[in-house]
């Protein structure tokens, strides 16, 4: 089923030395505008088609497959710029191994577990991997571990999670679990590996996760960092979502810090949303970028 994503993002620029790898999971423009000495706007848009999920005839095999597009556009007071517009096919082949074990072969890439985001992974330099995952469950925990090739930039990752079986906490309905990681990226000049701790509590209403990661980085030396994510959401009822993040970076004093708002207003709440986030970034405890972002997302 296609869906359309528009984002209107409004972006205030105080102090432009900031190094754009140190948030890898946060989505932040950190371009230079201060040239222009304007404020300046950020369009994007986007369209995915769905595909569904099919069983290849007596394979025991499931096929599925997502298309997405996207478009950015650029805009200030003076031009407008449009990047180069690209379109992706994204398949894969499951096949379950058992009860409690899949393998997926195909584009795809470790960024969840248990449903939930795993925010120390290092992102993918292009818009898909090509390589083979295996997932599973044991009596106690669950795990996944991957190696994909990079379909644009041929830089190969390694991938391995592992947590506990999300469980009931006594007298409360809620879920909780908790888990580590490793990922490693191998570049042409530089490699770099991220390592990290999450705990995740999901309730009816509430849901809190808190992770922990250390990156390092090795070209000509050795270089690492240490970052953690907070990340809390509360449904208000089934149209209403708040959501707030932190992401603090301990060896650079740097600290983002994000608030948000989802809003569902049709009855099949997947079909229309409109969200809106507000988002402050300081370093030396000094505020040196905000940014308002909107976003509409519909399917038709």
């Amino acid at each position: 089923m296609p869906a359309i994503s528009v984002e209107n993002i409004l972006e205030n620029n105080t102090n432009t030395n900031v190094q754009e790898d140190m948030f890898a999971p946060i989505d932040l423009d950190l371009t230079d505008y201060t040239y222009m000495n304007k404020q300046n706007k950020r369009f994007k848009l986007s369209a995915e088609k769905e595909g569904k999920a099919s069983t290849l005839k007596s394979t025991g095999q499931v096929w599925d497959e997502n298309m997405l597009f996207r478009y950015q556009f650029y805009s200030d007071e003076t031009n407008l710029r449009v990047l180069p517009a690209y379109g992706s096919l994204g398949s894969y082949v499951t096949t379950k191994l058992d009860d409690n074990t899949n393998v997926m072969v195909g584009q795809d890439s470790l960024t969840k577990i248990n449903g939930d985001v795993i925010n120390f992974s290092y992102p993918n330099y292009s818009y898909y991997s090509s390589g083979a995952r295996i997932s599973g469950e044991e009596n106690y925990f669950n795990y996944s571990v991957g190696a994909f090739t990079e379909t644009d930039t041929t830089n190969q990752q390694l991938a391995a999670v592992i947590t506990t079986k999300p469980s009931s906490i006594k007298g409360s309905s809620g879920k909780f679990y908790v888990g580590g990681g490793v990922f490693t990226n191998l570049m042409k000049d530089v490699n770099k590996s991220s390592s990290g701790l999450l705990a995740q509590y999901q309730g009816e209403k509430l849901s809190v996760g808190g992770q922990l990661s250390q990156i390092s980085y090795s070209k000509g030396g050795y270089d690492e960092s240490h970052s953690a994510h907070l990340l809390t959401t509360y449904r208000v009822n089934e149209h209403l979502l708040l959501k707030n993040k932190l992401v603090k970076n301990f060896d650079f004093d740097e600290l983002q810090g994000e608030i948000g708002i989802v809003f569902n207003p049709m009855k099949e709440t997947d079909r229309l949303e409109f969200e809106v986030i507000a988002t402050n970034y300081q370093t030396q405890n000094v505020v040196t970028r905000q940014r308002l972002r909107f976003t509409t997302s519909f399917k038709f």
